[in-house]
């Protein structure tokens, strides 16, 4: 069988080695968690800006209200006490999602095509994008409401020294003020975009930065006695369906009886 390689990962007997760096010497307590997530994702050790922004980025996603998607599934999937069950089928589910991780590729592929192209005309830009496909593209509209506002406090923790694709992502959110206007997986994209992570791994690193929020709720419900979840009231059903119909066969026979048939 032919050897697989990996630039991901070696043991030894007393030196580990994780994406080139000594895991006990170089990155132990020397780095936070987001900058990990990126090293395992990007395959780069972040700059202590840049480590800063993916900071900010972790921090802005932790919405762990359960009454949304995807934290949601996380309760509903951990309910007979497993978190990790809660976990991972919250993850999957935003794969392919128009929710959370799952649209960030295509978000952060037309942004570097933007930001390539230099383009001036960033209105046209932007309306070719909204009219790509159904319902509003990906990047834009949150909702319930107009704006997102999650960009705000985001866009203030990242500071004014900023790279192109964040500048880029500013300059959509200055100028095209009708709706839907841009939201926070653009800002997101856009900063994943600077510290040098390809599109394809846009999903996966925002599904670590996700997995926090998705965590927290999966835990409580995987240890809580509540057993709400397991099962919906049936108090809380309400039927929805036709009435039943009575077949003319069965009403000639006077509404009774229990041969196959009897009813339709």
């Amino acid at each position: 069988m032919p050897p697989v390689e990996t630039r991901v990962g070696h043991a030894g007997y007393d030196v580990q080695h994780f994406r080139g760096h000594d895991l006990f010497a170089e990155l132990t307590g020397r780095v936070s968690w987001a900058s990990m997530a990126c090293l395992a994702v990007g395959g780069r050790r972040l700059s202590s800006k840049e480590e800063r922004w993916v900071d900010a980025v972790v921090s802005v996603a932790a919405e762990a209200d359960p009454r949304i998607w995807p934290p949601k599934v996380a309760r509903l999937a951990a309910a007979r006490g497993h978190a990790l069950a809660g976990l991972s089928a919250s993850l999957i589910m935003m794969s392919g999602s128009r929710m959370g991780a799952g649209t960030h590729e295509r978000v952060a592929s037309w942004l570097a095509e933007v930001v390539r192209d230099g383009d001036g005309d960033l209105v046209a830009a932007v309306r070719r994008w909204r009219q790509s496909g159904g319902g509003p593209p990906p990047g834009f509209g949150v909702p319930f409401r107009e704006v997102d506002e999650r960009w705000p406090p985001l866009d203030r923790a990242l500071g004014d020294d900023v790279g192109p694709h964040v500048a880029m992502a500013r300059r959509v959110w200055n100028e095209i003020p009708d709706p839907p206007r841009p939201n926070i997986s653009l800002l997101a994209s856009a900063v994943l975009l600077d510290v040098d992570i390809p599109p394809p791994a846009h999903v996966p690193m925002i599904g670590l930065v996700l997995s926090l929020p998705l965590a927290a709720n999966a835990v409580e419900e995987a240890g809580s006695s509540d057993r709400a979840l397991w099962r919906l009231p049936l108090e809380r059903v309400r039927d929805g369906s036709p009435a039943l119909r009575r077949s003319p066969r069965f009403e000639r026979r006077g509404g009774s009886g229990s041969s196959s048939g009897s009813g339709a």
